[in-house]
């Protein structure tokens, strides 16, 4: 019982609000029931006492991300890798804050150390090729994306981001060839479905973009697949034909159509 389970935990913390198990406990089960802010008042409390203790750190980082608060996970993350500085996992949280922040110098300085200490983890070249394409250096970050690729062939996210530098770049032609790579690896993706909608569309091929969308919507596809659909079924065949798909969203998700 989740009620029960925060009472035990603000008793606990009652009778010994210094104890790092006690602290803990308090901050997941508030976690649990919602209370993010509060939560996240209780691991920085701990951090008060136990500044040098990197899963504390590591968690309030985490939480502060969820809610929203950029500065106090960058803190929390550089904390972190202080602490622990060969800690892949924590170099690339950190990476991500430094993205969402605009600091894209540090998190290509921060990652390009993560892959000197190994460079086979296909995540870690993946954000690499992200922040470099943030700060515009789109070689290099296509480059990056590739060495991903390599080393995860299954994977769909390397292939996309190819995709997408590729069209940054202005070469549709290769864009296509990492879209047409990404559907043969995963054929239901809807991502690397509505990748190519957007490179037959890019490269004015609108027909063949909604040929695709009608060989791949399935009763369960998301409302992003049918909205697409829709959309070009109204640029090529006119309203009239898009009206009776704009009407099933409308009582579907309406939010979406409004």
């Amino acid at each position: 019982d989740p009620a029960q389970g925060l009472k035990a935990a603000n008793r606990a913390a009652e009778l010994d609000a210094t104890h790092p198990i006690v602290l803990a406990a308090l901050a997941l089960t508030l976690q649990k029931n919602g209370f993010m802010a509060e939560a996240l008042e209780i691991w920085e409390s701990g951090l008060d006492i136990w500044r040098d203790e990197p899963y504390w750190q590591a968690k309030a980082a985490s939480l502060a991300s969820e809610i929203g608060d950029l500065p106090a996970a960058v803190e929390h993350w550089e904390h972190a890798v202080e602490l622990e500085p060969n800690n892949l996992d924590f170099m690339a949280e950190l990476s991500k804050v430094y993205m969402e922040d605009g600091q894209s110098t540090r998190a290509m300085d921060l990652l390009e150390s993560a892959t000197t200490l190994d460079d086979s983890r296909a995540d870690l070249w993946y954000l690499l090729s992200q922040a470099n394409r943030h700060a515009n250096r789109l070689q290099h970050a296509l480059g990056c994306a590739e060495k991903a690729c390599s080393m995860d062939s299954g994977a769909v996210q390397p292939l996309l981001l190819c995709g997408e530098i590729s069209l940054q770049m202005g070469n549709p032609d290769l864009a296509l060839e990492f879209a047409q790579k990404a559907l043969a690896s995963q054929p239901a993706n809807e991502a690397a479905v509505l990748f190519q909608v957007k490179v037959f569309e890019w490269n004015d091929k609108p027909e063949e973009g909604l040929n695709l969308l009608e060989k791949s919507i399935t009763p369960d596809s998301s409302v992003m697949m049918v909205l697409a659909y829709t959309r070009l079924v109204f640029k090529q065949r006119g309203a009239q034909a898009a009206l009776p798909m704009l009407k099933k969203i409308a009582e579907t998700d309406p939010d979406e159509v409004g």
